[in-house]
């Protein structure tokens, strides 16, 4: 059985003398009153769980899901959000697209700097398109949009 062995308050590494849930080695306390609400375990950060209901194809499913993370409230958010979805029952909900959205920032020193910015960008998407392949093999420039604040 894979089970975890504390070198440090968040950094754990597999052993097999200590169980997977065993939480006794871990500042449970300390994680559960500042980290992550409904606390099961530690994956080098804090995990804690909901329980997602769904339909597909009206064949209803219940499933425990851990949520890994370092914002506490994100756990309570995402327990929330799926008791007022359930307690209303349910949503429907229709995926049209798949993708990740990175949008980069741009300080200019006033309005009008920004305006001749978001010109020049839209005259020369080939630069972005060039900044974009440098970053990354699995990331892709299909378009931009230019807000100014």
């Amino acid at each position: 059985m894979f089970s975890l062995q504390k070198t440090d308050s968040f950094n754990m590494r597999p052993t097999h003398e200590q169980d997977l849930f065993d939480l006794s080695r871990l500042p449970v306390t300390d994680i559960a009153t500042k980290n992550t609400e409904n606390l099961i375990g530690s994956v080098s950060i804090p995990v804690g769980m909901t329980i997602i209901r769904f339909i597909i194809n009206d064949t209803e499913y219940e499933r425990i899901v851990p949520l890994a993370t370092y914002e506490g409230a994100l756990v309570a958010s995402i327990n929330r959000g799926a008791k007022a979805i359930s307690e209303s029952n349910g949503a429907r909900v229709m995926v049209e697209k798949r993708g990740v959205t990175r949008a980069p920032v741009f300080s200019c020193q006033n309005q009008a700097e920004a305006k001749k910015l978001a010109l020049w960008l839209e005259k020369t998407p080939e630069v972005l398109e060039a900044v974009t392949r440098t970053t990354s093999a699995h990331t892709h420039y299909l378009s931009h949009h230019s807000w100014i604040r």
